[in-house]
């Protein structure tokens, strides 16, 4: 049986075990280590390694990359991807209205 991340703020995980424990993709959890993440107080802050794995991928902390995810929550939330009929549905609407908008401009 594996221990939830949450459970456990300072496991290791790769960037796509993170994805999928904090709703986000890869590519925002590398993001957040090469470019960082701003802050809401407007700090930029870098995503700390904190070692490899045996096939060479990064690892990061859980409770680092819970408190990315948490700064960067607005953003971070368009780069969520749905899971449920509902969310697909809404990221359809979303798509829509910005594309209605663009037109009347």
């Amino acid at each position: 049986m594996t221990v939830p991340p949450a459970a456990n703020p300072d496991a290791k995980l790769t960037a796509r075990q993170l994805a999928l424990a904090l709703g986000v993709t890869p590519q925002l959890v590398n993001t957040w280590h090469t470019d960082g993440y701003l802050t809401p107080g407007g700090d930029r802050v870098y995503l700390p390694e904190a070692g490899r794995n045996w096939k060479g991928h990064r690892q990061f902390r859980y409770l680092d990359a819970a408190k990315a995810e948490a700064a960067t929550r607005r953003s971070a939330r368009s780069h969520r991807k749905p899971r449920t009929a509902e969310e697909w549905a809404e990221t359809d609407r979303n798509a829509s209205q910005v594309a209605g908008r663009q037109q009347c401009a």
